[in-house]
């Protein structure tokens, strides 16, 4: 996985550094990510959305720092507050990826209309080949929307690009926290390479979508190595599915009946991620309807089982 060279960077370079105002502790945040795994998954956007102002209002991380993984590369957020809501609030970010990767991406490390043209340039720059080599952009980002005057929702992000750096296996190519170079143009397109990460976490946050924990089974005393920070291999994997294919997935038995229980469209309970929801009727306060309530998770059943040598686990938002 590419979260795992990422790994090794961070404990080769930046292991004993501490956090400022414009970087974040890029070992912490490695540390303490859950990884999801998102590759051919589809984003949720705004704009699929019928009331925008309701996704910028309860955005939240499912954890504290979380890491999203695609076949192009690794995005890291961290909220800098613990438990924050809402997308106009900071959070520390680290995009890692192969610097072949982003010739075509948004936040893209540089770009050029011709590949074998970039070769060259490179060659003559580096010495070295960049299939070879990985671009990292961290710091801090907040995340908002406007409408433009045509009516259509723009992505508006702030915050600072606080450290640039390019590296191959060998050494450090590049490595710039200048102010006079990380401008605000250089800062939009790595803010621009966040924005996939964002839509993931949109449809992550889905009321009709758990996330199951995948962790693997080890013999009894088995512990990660002390010296280096945990792989993905010895970590729990996440991922999330509506609630008919985990039980498919896990083979889990159906929703059982509840003994006493009303049946019926509008008296049986639904199974459902925990959530917040507007309540619009005329009978609450004008201030109850414009605050979203969360509303609790709810599932029948074992949200537990091992399969083969994966045990896996139903989570239940609080």
């Amino acid at each position: 996985m590419i979260f795992d060279k990422l790994c090794r960077v961070v404990e080769r370079h930046f292991s004993k550094e501490v956090a400022t105002a414009g970087n974040a502790n890029m070992r912490f945040m490695v540390e303490d990510a859950r990884i999801f795994e998102i590759a051919g998954q589809e984003c949720y956007s705004f704009d699929d959305h019928d009331n925008p102002d309701f996704i910028e209002q309860t955005f939240r991380l499912p954890f504290r720092t979380i890491a999203i993984e695609d076949e192009l590369g690794c995005i890291i957020l961290q909220d800098v507050e613990e438990h924050a809501r809402g997308m106009r609030v900071d959070r520390w970010f680290i995009t890692f990826r192969p610097v072949f990767s982003t010739i075509k991406r948004p936040g893209s490390v540089v770009h050029v209309e011709n590949s074998d043209d970039f070769y060259d340039w490179w060659k003559s720059i580096y010495h070295c080949d960049y299939r070879d080599c990985y671009g990292l952009d961290a710091g801090i980002i907040n995340r908002g929307w406007r409408r433009s005057v045509e009516g259509k929702l723009e992505s508006v992000m702030t915050g600072r690009l606080g450290r640039k750096i390019i590296f191959n296996r060998d050494s450090i190519l590049v490595d710039d926290s200048s102010p006079d170079s990380l401008t605000e143009e250089v800062a939009k397109k790595a803010f621009e390479g966040i924005e996939p990460a964002y839509e993931q976490i949109i449809r992550i946050n889905s009321p009709t979508q758990f996330i199951v924990e995948e962790t693997s089974v080890r013999k009894p005393g088995w512990e990660p190595p002390r010296d280096q920070i945990t792989r993905s291999i010895d970590r729990p994997k996440y991922f999330t599915l509506p609630i008919t294919e985990i039980r498919k997935k896990l083979g889990l038995p159906s929703r059982p009946p509840i003994p006493g229980e009303k049946r019926g469209p509008l008296k049986e309970p639904v199974e459902r991620r925990g959530h917040f929801r507007y309540f619009k009727s005329p009978r609450y306060s004008e201030k109850t309807r414009e605050t979203p309530k969360w509303i609790n998770s709810y599932w029948v059943g074992p949200t537990e089982i091992t399969v083969g040598k994966k045990h896996y686990k139903v989570l239940l938002d609080k």
